[in-house]
């Protein structure tokens, strides 16, 4: 096969010296409120490079607003054609040009999908410049720093907020996906958004190009400067202000705002050149990154920060002029201490009143050699849009160094001030060169720095274009063949590295990582590199000038990993590693846990029989920190591990796991653990070197690092590397299911790093060995990769139970690669089931592992012969063997798809014994004549098949004919038992024999007659005798042979059936009857009796039915039409005979039955009686008598003498329907109620009950039911009347009143007519037809009855007239009193005595409301009622008779009732007020809950919550503060904790008082004394521990820290895992009363050292030691042969690895140490060296 390689070139650009350069620039939005105008987006590029493709997008997601995510403009750009690029459009209106850069104020403090990303093919620079809207006349510029912008920790910087419309800005843009941002304030402040602490952090997610802006406006002091930005991914950020100032005193303000960088490029050294403007506004911001920072201002020393994001502003009386152009000096005193730096500068604005307006601000770069380069160019320095600025340009450089703008030397322009030294720093000088127009391009021999400003009227803008350095990466552009960036296995390299941009160096160098993890030169300096090794890779590039290390990325070089059965899938992921089929799992000894509970010494645990092997993995574990000691790793039984790596910058942990044989491993997500740590970077590597490791991550669950650029790239989901480098990324919702493999390797470490200085990280997966390998026929090849793992003879495919077409040991048929979509993509053969187990024994072994003996043929098969098409044939072989044999018959076929020409036969119509020792052609055809078969042979123990020899088949053509023949039908009789048996006997089968024969002569061929198939197909049978008795009841079939008398062949297909055809089964007698229904109702009907046809028989349909009269059947009784035959009076029998199909006949009789009724028309009865229901609800329904109905009846019976002489019953119904349907009969027995209202008819049916099927009805109505109305005596009622209400009741006492009657009758009455009325007293007594007027009454009812005449003429009405009644009341009351009720009032109390509520006594309310003051006469409750309407303590109305008590009630005033319960309306109501005065209100002036015994007193107090005033009175745990006390009023200065309280009483006469609680407790700073801290060092397990004593501490609430005053801090006074060395313990009062601190030694000692110079680990030592801790230690240092090398002071830096001033070789080395305190301990330490 014809291999091809690909050459891997790879470039790696240094590109960090020219900062501003770069192909990608983030420019997050801004904000402001002076409205902004037009805005203009420069972009320029170096020379060398033409029509450089630029596409500049707004940021966001696509899709999230209109615009985010689209391209805002595409265009070329070149060093002589910049671009200008308008990002805004003038709305017209005068309220700004809002855009994708700037936004509104309102739209602060949410994510945005904003800004703008600008991408291009090659470097360029880009700056945004911008001027406002209006009258304000600012403008203002931001210089992108490109990828040097990028970072994880900012602080901000901007302008003061002068006044109110001031506002101050950070805006924050990622840069990838799943970041979170921390925005970590130096002050309690409001913004935008709301009130900031320093306690709580504000977090914001953001996706890659989402924004998020914070600002605070308006109020001197509320700015965010100094505001802590940091994140988990990298991110940009633009800070300063739109719009405020530096100056306070004098008007004016201006935009000023820039892109900054994060806190690993900023530095301890800055210049600062002046402009134009006054000493106010000529500024310098200097922000502190760490604690006590002491700042230098011209070499002298200006003040202290004295925490890390304070600031100091620097005026500009502190340049060395107030001339434009002077310059100034600011470093740090310890250079560890870095600065973020802001510069103010600008120009005066002639006016009177606002001469600070022309002002701008920029970010300034740190001073580093490293910043070197060229600027060209900075685009249209004099243009903002279409308006025109005064264009400057500013330089700091080298003393002695060139500078051109333009071509032409500085000193040349006539506008340049400089060089001008600078004070403190005699290495630079400085420049400023005034009004440069166009392009500029600016080119040095030195260190440069290179900033422009420019300014017009009232605006400034500017910034720098260079300064900002980055370390170098790696870029490369190849494309990779499926085997990645690796060394072949033949030990060819495919991948040439060059480095490329490294003028600016003074030389380079080529790395390689050692197995410590250092990178160590590999000796080559040349641009091009070739790897011979694989290992990790860097390109260094070497300053003299800087000790910074100016490192690419590191880029792993691999061993090609190896695909065993080379089908395109590596060995790491295939399933299959030798494509036999079988998967890897069953070719090996399974997978096993690996048990980490001892990290350093685990052990293996098979899953497959849960053995445990200890020595696989001897070689145990190492866990390795940096800080060491400090990080851990926790392993459990089952394979689980977690590393935990503490905050911090840089730290690490790694663990390697070193195995003792070669093993295939896995790494997987622990699903049990759901932290998400996206921050931290893992590496998984694995030995040796040559080996690799691939990851499937199918659902984008990490983030690779696949080009060594520490980008991470998302959607990799295949990746093979010696080493891979990843990050995770994942959320509560992810599907987590990617795994690492690597296949026969001898070790693997895992890596965490983590930069996140304030939490700590968590890393947790599960490791497992996968297909433990076994070599079954010892070999030296494993199974999974041996094709006959147990060397008999047999590949194991075909063992397994699998196809091997072509006996390749593969499955299938030839060499299935990725290439030909024979595997898939892990390595399975296409359509094959991986599930399938493999075939076994009865003992589990697969045969494929079991060596067994082939299947020997002892008796081969032999060729045959067919006589006719149709016959069968058969061959048969025989075998010896121990085992279970299979057969597998085969036949020949030239045109066989198969390896060999020999398709496998299966069952079918044509072959059957398929898989026996004894193979059937069925139905054989001439075609078949010369077929080939052959057999293959196997045991269940030996799969692979032991082949026959081949034998044929002879086919000839023809057999004699059998005709087809009737079958022979005769009708049962009793010859041969009954005529229903089915038997009957003499059948003539040879009456068959001539149509069977045909044209056949019988003198060739004889014909017999068989009981079966069987007989007919059996020679020596001679067949049945004719004539035949059936055997079987009702026929059988009869089987013909013919056979041919010379050859000897015979036909027996041909067959016939015996039927004996069954007589009809039917019912000898049916009776039918049926109803005379015509007019002369004579007893004769008409009858179809074909209708009775399926009563005689069940097959009626299938047979033929005669009708007679006589009972012989004669012919002259046969009735001519059955469907229209009329009988004779009431009674006939009819005589029937049923025929089948065979002419088969039974017989049948009808018997014939008739009856008639009817009911006269003439017949008809009429009653009538009155509404039985209440007179107003009369419905026309009453009931009647069942005399009534019965009376119909006896008339009905006797009016037709025909009914007397029949047997009949009579029934009555409502109406037609229920009697055609006989529903709802009436039952004449009960009386009768009507349904139908006012007029019921009346139905009868008269039923002849003679007939048993029919029912012969007479049905008529036959009378007519009548309810007559009752008049309506409607309701008549007259008022209750108190006693003595009138005038005409001249006796007010005695009970009785006048009563108007005027309208009592035409109420009663109505507009009824033909009614008479009756007025009757209680005692019956008749008072009239009408009642008098006035009539005089006492309180009592007397009755009326009203009658109606009846309007029904002729009918008899039982009840007489109808008539209704009712009756009236008169009723006579007396009337009651009520008397006044005062209650005192209440100040407010119960649970809540804010409520206005208060509780009063009602116990006498009801007795002084009903008391006669002057009599003291009460009136009684049995006669009258009281109740009281008020609100309840909810808010509720309410009514009672009694009112509550106690009478929980706010300010009302309840009404009291008193009534008359036998008349309403006699009553007298009356008012009780409640008052409840309000208590004072008022609360703590302050929260103090705590007093420091250690500091000064301090006040408490309260307030007034309310309007009012009160006065105070305290105690102090019971005991009064004295009068005289000065403060003693609303506020108390104490000392001292205690119970507290205070009283408020009120001023206004109400005298309420209401007292607050107040508990103050003690606590104290700590007083901590060596005695105090227990030191654990130079332990067996390297657990150093610190543990505070707590119980002389003193009486506080403390914390613990170590080393960082800040934090973290902890409860527990332990520390674990302690680095020796000199700490520091923090106590912490938690109450604030200060923080406690005292130095603490910890002995121990590194356990290597690399004296090369490098600045890391050049000089060992023991740690812990100080002039304060043990300082006349002894140390003594040997070599391995015992030898004393060095007596090392320990107060010195250590020793250099030197002996007698030469290099000790790298070894071992022992030493012995005497501590001060009297202990000894000894060990050995490495040292280690790089040549």
């Amino acid at each position: 096969m014809k291999k091809s390689f690909l050459l891997l070139v790879f470039l790696l650009f240094l590109t960090g010296l020219q900062a501003q350069l770069s192909k990608i620039h983030y420019i997050p939005p801004i904000t402001a409120t002076d409205d902004p105008g037009d805005q203009w987006i420069y972009i320029s590029a170096p020379p060398g490079v033409n029509n450089i493709k630029v596409e500049v997008k707004v940021g966001g997601a696509l899709g999230a607003t209109a615009d985010s995510g689209t391209v805002f403009f595409s265009g070329t750009v070149d060093n002589f054609n910049p671009l200008a690029i308008e990002l805004a459009q003038n709305p017209g209106n005068n309220n700004g040009w809002w855009s994708n850069f700037f936004v509104q104020s309102s739209e602060t403090e949410m994510v945005l999908n904003k800004g703008f990303i600008v991408e291009s093919e090659s470097e360029v620079y880009v700056s945004v410049r911008a001027n406002s809207d209006g009258q304000q006349y600012q403008a203002g510029a931001l210089v992108s720093k490109g990828k040097s912008g990028l970072g994880t920790r900012f602080r901000a910087g901007m302008f003061q907020n002068q006044n109110s419309s001031h506002i101050g800005f950070i805006s924050v843009m990622a840069s990838e996906d799943l970041t979170q941002v921390a925005f970590n304030f130096t002050k309690n402040i409001e913004t935008t958004g709301g009130p900031k602490t320093t306690e709580t952090p504000l977090l914001v997610n953001l996706n890659k190009g989402e924004s998020y802006i914070l600002a605070s406006q308006g109020g001197f002091g509320n700015e965010l400067i100094g505001t802590l930005v940091t994140s988990n991914k990298p991110v940009i950020v633009n800070t300063g202000s739109a719009s405020g100032s530096f100056e306070e005193s004098i008007g004016g303000q201006d935009y000023g705002f820039d892109q900054i960088v994060g806190s690993d490029l900023v530095g301890s050294e800055y210049i600062f050149i002046r402009g134009n403007g006054r000493d106010g506004w000529e500024n310098v911001l200097i922000i502190a990154d760490q604690d006590n920072t002491e700042i230098l201002v011209n070499g002298e020393s200006y003040g202290t920060i004295a925490k890390a994001g304070d600031y100091i502003i620097i005026e500009g009386n502190k340049y060395s002029s107030q001339n434009p152009g002077a310059n100034m000096y600011v470093s740090t005193s310890n250079l560890d201490n870095k600065l973020f730096a802001f510069q103010g500068t600008g120009s005066v604005y002639d006016s009177n009143f606002a001469a600070a307006a022309n002002q701008g601000m920029f970010f300034v770069p740190p001073l580093n050699c490293s910043s070197k380069g060229d600027v060209d160019n900075i685009a249209n320095i004099d243009k903002i849009g279409n308006k025109t600025f005064e264009g400057a340009v500013t330089f700091i450089t080298k003393k002695n160094a060139t500078i051109l703008i333009n071509g032409s030397a500085i000193e040349t322009y006539s506008e340049v001030t400089g060089p001008t030294n600078v004070t403190g720093n005699d290495d630079y000088v400085t420049y400023i060169v005034k009004k440069l127009t166009g392009n500029i391009a600016v080119t040095g021999n030195d260190e440069l720095y290179v900033a422009y400003f420019n300014y017009s009227g009232a605006a400034t803008t500017g910034g720098f274009y260079s300064g900002f350095a980055t370390p170098p990466e790696i870029v490369y552009d190849v494309e990779l063949e499926i085997l990645g960036s690796c060394i072949k296995q033949n030990g060819e390299s495919n991948i040439i590295l060059t480095a490329e941009n490294i003028e600016n160096f003074d030389s380079i160098r080529w790395l390689k990582e050692n197995e410590l993890g250092t990178f160590i030169p590999t000796g080559d300096t040349a641009t091009t590199f070739k790897p011979t090794l694989a290992g990790s890779y860097k390109l260094e590039g070497v300053l003299e000038c800087s000790s910074l290390n100016f490192l690419s990325n590191k880029i792993v070089v691999s061993i090609c990993p190896t695909d065993s059965d080379q089908d395109g899938i590596i060995d790491n992921i295939d399933i299959d590693k030798d494509n036999d089929g079988i998967s890897n799992v069953f070719e090996s000894f399974g997978n096993a846990v690996i048990d980490l509970t001892n990290e350093e010494s685990p052990s293996v645990k098979f899953e497959k029989d849960a053995s445990v092997n200890n020595s696989i993995l001897e070689n145990g574990g190492v866990i390795s920190s940096i800080p060491e000691g400090i990080n851990t790793f926790e392993g459990a039984e089952n394979g689980v591990f977690k590393s935990t790596v503490l905050a911090g910058t840089d730290v690490q942990l790694t663990y390697t796991l070193n195995f003792k044989e070669t093993l295939n491993i896995k790494i997987n997500d622990n699903p049990d653990e759901s932290v998400d740590n996206n921050e931290d970077i893992i590496s998984i590597k694995v030995f040796p070197e040559t080996q690799n490791i691939t990851l499937l991550d199918p659902n984008d669950n990490l983030l690779i690092d696949t080009n060594f650029d520490e980008n991470f790239e998302s959607e990799i989901s295949n990746y093979t590397a010696n080493e891979i480098i990843f990050k995770q990324n994942t959320s509560s919702s992810s599907t987590i299911d990617y795994a690492f493999f690597a296949s026969e390797i001898t070790g693997i470490s895992i890596t965490q790093k983590r930069s996140n200085t304030s939490t700590n990280g968590e890393f947790s997966g599960v490791i497992s060995i996968q297909n433990y390998s076994i070599d079954t026929d010892s070999d030296n090849t494993v199974d999974y990769l041996d094709l006959d793992s147990d060397g008999d003879g047999c590949n194991d495919v075909t063992e397994a139970g699998f196809i091997d077409q072509d006996g390749n040991g593969m499955i299938g048929s030839g060499i299935p690669t990725t290439k030909n979509n024979g595997v898939d993509n892990i390595g399975g053969v296409t359509g094959h089931d991986y599930s399938k187990e493999p075939l076994k024994d009865a003992n589990g072994t697969y045969f494929f592992q079991k060596i067994s003996k082939p299947v020997t043929i002892n008796s081969i098969p032999v060729s045959t012969t067919a006589c006719q098409e149709g016959a069968n044939a058969t061959f048969s072989v025989g075998i010896e063997t121990l085992d279970n044999p299979s057969f597998k018959w085969q036949i020949y076929n030239i045109d066989s798809t198969n390896f060999e020409p020999w398709d496998n036969l299966t069952e079918s119509e044509t072959y059957s014994g398929t898989n026996s020792s004894i193979l059937k052609v069925n139905n054989v055809t001439v075609d078949m004549n010369g077929d080939k078969f052959r057999v293959l042979v196997n045991s269940d123990q030996y799969l692979c098949p032991t082949n026959s020899d081949e034998v044929s088949l002879t086919v000839f053509e023809k057999l004699p004919v059998a005709n087809a023949v009737n079958d022979i039908i005769k009708c049962d009789d009793s010859s041969v038992g009954d005529d229903k048996d089915g038997i009957i006997s003499s059948f003539d089968l040879s009456s068959q024999t001539t149509t069977i024969l045909g044209d056949q002569s019988p003198d060739d061929y004889t014909v017999t007659y068989h009981i079966s198939q069987a007989d007919a197909n059996d020679t020596t049978s001679t067949g049945l005798a004719s004539p035949y008795t059936n055997s079987v009841a009702g026929g059988e079939k009869i089987y013909v042979r013919v056979l041919n008398k010379t050859s000897g062949c015979f036909r027996a297909t041909t067959s016939f059936d015996l039927k004996v055809a069954q007589l009809p089964t039917v019912k000898s007698l049916v009776t039918v009857e049926q109803c005379d229904d015509d007019e002369t109702n004579d007893g004769k009907s008409i009858f179809n009796l074909t209708k009775n046809e399926s009563l005689i028989s069940s097959d009626y349909e299938n047979e033929t039915f005669e009708y007679y009269t006589a009972s012989d059947f004669n012919s002259g009784s046969l009735i001519a039409d059955p469907t229209n035959f009329t009988n004779e009076a009431f009674n006939q029998s009819i005589y029937v005979k049923i025929i089948t199909s065979n002419n088969c006949y039974r017989t049948s009789q009808i018997d014939i039955k008739v009856g008639a009724s009817l009911i006269s028309e003439s017949f008809m009865l009429y009653y009538a009686i009155c509404d039985d229901s209440t007179a107003l609800n009369q419905d026309g329904i009453a009931t009647f008598s069942s005399d009534i109905l019965k009376e119909v009846k006896q008339k009905l019976v006797a009016s037709d003498s025909k009914f007397s002489a029949q047997t009949i019953k009579v029934r009555f119904y409502e109406n037609k329907e229920d009697a055609l349907t006989n529903k709802n009969i009436i039952n004449i027995e009960n009386n009768y109620t009507n349904t139908t209202p006012t007029t019921q008819p009346i139905w009868a049916s008269i039923e002849n009950t003679e007939l048993s099927s029919v029912e012969c009805l007479g049905l008529k109505q036959v009378a007519t039911l009548y309810v007559e109305p009752k008049p309506i005596a409607n309701a008549v009622t007259i008022a209750k009347q108190c006693d003595g209400d009138s005038t005409l009741d001249l006796d007010s006492q005695d009970g009785k009143f006048p009563f108007d009657t005027s309208s009592i009758q035409s109420t009663l009455v109505g507009t009824q007519t033909n009614v008479t009325t009756y007025y009757y007293l209680p005692d019956g007594t008749l008072i009239g037809n009408e009642l008098p007027n006035p009539f005089l009454s006492p309180s009592q009812t007397i009755d009326i009855k009203i009658e109606l005449a009846s309007a029904l003429g002729g009918v008899n009405n039982p009840d007489g007239l109808c008539y209704d009644t009712t009756t009236l009341e008169f009723v006579v009351n007396d009337s009651p009193e009520a008397y006044p009720v005062t209650v005192a009032p209440q100040c407010d109390d119960g649970a809540d005595d804010t409520d206005g509520f208060s509780e009063f006594d009602t116990s006498t309310v009801l007795s002084t409301l009903l008391t006669n003051p002057s009599t003291g006469v009460t009136q009684s409750l049995d006669k009258y009622t009281v109740s009281f309407s008020y609100e309840d303590d909810k808010g509720v109305s309410q009514t009672a008779a009694t009112l509550p008590n106690p009478f929980n009630t706010k300010t009302q005033t309840v009404t009291a009732t008193v009534t008359n319960p036998l008349n309403t309306d006699c009553v007298v109501t009356k008012e009780i007020k409640f008052v409840v005065n309000p208590l004072p209100l008022f609360e703590r002036a302050d929260n103090t809950s705590i007093v420091c015994l250690n500091l000064d007193p301090i006040p408490i107090g309260v307030k007034s919550s309310d309007s009012r005033t009160y006065s105070y009175t305290w105690t102090r745990n019971g005991t009064a503060f004295p009068t005289n006390i000065a403060g003693v009023d609303s506020s108390i200065l104490i000392g001292l904790g205690g119970e507290y309280e205070v009283t408020a009483k009120t001023t206004d006469g109400t005298n309420c008082t209401r007292s607050l609680k107040i508990t103050i407790n003690e606590s104290k700073i700590a007083t901590v004394l060596r005695k105090d801290i227990v030191v654990k060092d130079l332990t067996e397990d390297n657990n150093n521990t610190i543990t505070v004593l707590t119980e002389t501490l003193g009486i506080g609430d403390y914390e613990y820290a170590i080393d960082d005053i800040t934090g973290p801090y902890q409860d527990e006074t332990l520390f674990e895992k302690v680095r020796p060395g000199i700490h520091t313990i923090y106590i912490r009062d938690k109450n604030d009363c200060g923080i406690a601190k005292i130095d603490v030694s910890v002995i121990g000692f590194k356990k290597f050292f690399t004296p090369n110079g490098d600045g890391y680990h050049d000089k060992w030592k023991i740690l812990g030691i100080r002039t304060d801790f043990q300082p006349n230690t002894k140390v003594y240092i040997f070599d391995r042969y015992g030898k004393l090398i060095k007596e090392l002071d320990p107060l010195t830096d250590g020793w250099d690895g030197n002996y007698n001033g030469k290099p000790m070789p790298a070894s071992d080395y022992w030493f012995r140490v005497n501590l001060e305190d009297g202990r000894e301990f000894r060990s050995h330490f490495s040292l280690v060296r790089a040549w």
